[in-house]
Parts: C-alpha cells; structure tokens; sequence
C-alpha cells in the first residue's frame, strides 16, 4: 500500500508527499513496512530498523483511555482532531496519507466512536491527505456509507 501511495503523489506532481499517519496499537502486517505502519511498540522492538516517514497518533479507545465524564461523541472527535494536529505539525504538503482499520482488530477489537471517522474524512479532505481503510481483519463489515476511502487494502 506504501508503494500506491507514494506512486499516486509522485503521478500528481506532488512527491514530496511522502508522510504517512497511522495509529498507535494499529496492526498493519508483521512485515518491516506493516510493522512500522502499525504501532504496536513490541512489533517496533523486534525490528532491526523501521520505514522511514511513518509517524503515529493515538488510537480512539474509548473505554481504555477517555478522561472521566468525556462522551463518546467528545472523545472521538478529539482523537481525530489528533490527526490535524499531526499533519499541521509535519505540513500537509509533506503528509501523503492516514492509514487506520475502521476498526482495530489485534489491538483489542476497538470500536471508534460515531464521530471518530466522519472528523478523519473531513480532515483528510480539507488538507489533500490519502485515507487508507485497512479493512483486512473487518472484511468491509465497518466501513458503511458515511465513509469513502481512498484506497482500500484488501
């Protein structure tokens, strides 16, 4: 998928797009690409190096990780929120695109809250940014009508 993106920026005369999001505790393959890509911090140990140009923000666990008295609603939008942030940060002419599973499933089958992925489109759109749907675990069962990526690992 790294490959497509990347290729897909270079065809639009954009290379130095080269910066990809993905999720902390995300799974994305065991490979030296998959591993960096997902943001399991024992996968990360076991690797003897990393892709370069691939950074992390946090992942929408609700349950695991809401403030007390934070709604669903709230806390979705602020871990989306997380992605603008990280793309102001590194510039939106740099970020090529946001990898996540509509739902994580090694991670512990985390369910992001309603607002979480309509904000990651919105986000994505208003900056130019890929959106990735890894959609291998959930078998298309998550993403619904309200969200259109623009690739789709199969």
């Amino acid at each position: 998928m790294l490959r497509v993106v990347h290729q897909y920026w270079r065809v639009q005369g954009k290379p130095q797009k080269k910066y990809v999001i993905s999720r902390k505790n995300g799974y994305h393959g065991s490979t030296i690409a998959g591993g960096t890509l997902g943001g399991m911090g024992y996968m990360h140990e076991q690797m003897p190096s990393k892709v370069e140009h691939i950074v992390h923000i946090d992942q929408p666990y609700f349950f695991g990780e809401a403030q007390p008295g934070e709604t669903p609603e709230a806390f979705g939008l602020a871990r989306a929120q997380q992605l603008e942030a990280k793309i102001l940060e590194l510039g939106a002419e740099n970020v090529a695109a946001f990898i996540g599973e509509p739902f994580q499933g090694a991670g512990g089958v985390i369910f992001p809250p309603s607002t979480y992925w309509p904000e990651i489109q919105r986000i994505c759109r208003k900056y130019d940014i890929l959106l990735v749907a890894d959609q291998v675990i959930g078998g298309f069962g998550r993403t619904g009508r309200m969200v259109r990526p623009s690739a789709l690992r199969l």
